[in-house]
């Protein structure tokens, strides 16, 4: 019977040591700069793909993860993790019917930025006899993926918002090319700018009678 090491120096390699002190700290260090503001904290999971950690992140105030493909959110899922949002298109319909499956135990939202996949993830989820939630990527300079701001994403949310199986979460825009903007003034002012087409747009859908269910 192998005796489990108590010392650094009785582990071998490759392992992965963690600090749960540390952890638990920088998580509440986290939420409780956000709490009492209006933003809704969802983790990415790729920092630690780690259900445990997921969800001392939620019991702390997260109201779930984010995941960046199907195969993690199946890890979480089978982790205790209940509320996913993969914050990537999903498509083909093999992975497709592996998130509808998954969305039968815990709620599961999905990035799209196309209509043939809205109408794809819609016949699917009608199959299953489930409901999954949906946020349309906008690009916000990235040029990486997701549908230009105005009158593209306000259509696609017409789509979404007639389709069966589908509720329309909300918008969201990825702006990495800012990262990069050392200056913290400058990264915030680049920010700034490219979120404002996705905070226009859903004035757009809003004053369009179209039916945000926001988290």
């Amino acid at each position: 019977m192998t005796t489990a090491p108590r010392t650094l120096d009785e582990i071998d390699t490759p392992a992965a040591i963690i600090d749960l002190d540390l952890v638990r700290q920088n998580i509440r260090s986290l939420q409780t700069y956000l709490d009492g503001s209006t933003v809704h904290m969802r983790p990415h999971s790729k920092t630690h793909k780690t259900p445990q950690i997921a969800l001392m992140q939620i019991n702390a105030g997260a109201h779930g993860v984010t995941c960046a493909k199907v195969g993690e959110a199946e890890a979480m899922v089978a982790g205790g993790v209940n509320d996913i949002l993969i914050a990537n298109q999903i498509i083909g319909a093999t992975k497709i019917s592996r998130l509808c499956t998954l969305a039968r135990r815990a709620k599961i939202t999905v990035a799209v930025d196309d209509e043939r996949n809205v109408h794809e993830l819609s016949q699917a989820a009608t199959a299953y006899g489930v409901t999954l939630g949906v946020v349309i990527e906008i690009d916000v300079g990235m040029q990486r993926c997701g549908i230009a701001a105005g009158a593209p994403a306000l259509a696609l949310a017409k789509t979404i918002d007639t389709a069966t199986s589908l509720e329309l979460i909300g918008l969201m825009g990825y702006e990495g090319h800012t990262v990069s903007i050392l200056d913290h003034s400058e990264r915030e002012v680049a920010t700034r700018k490219a979120l404002a087409p996705v905070i226009e747009t859903k004035s757009q859908c809003e004053a369009d009678g179209i039916q945000i269910h926001e988290v």
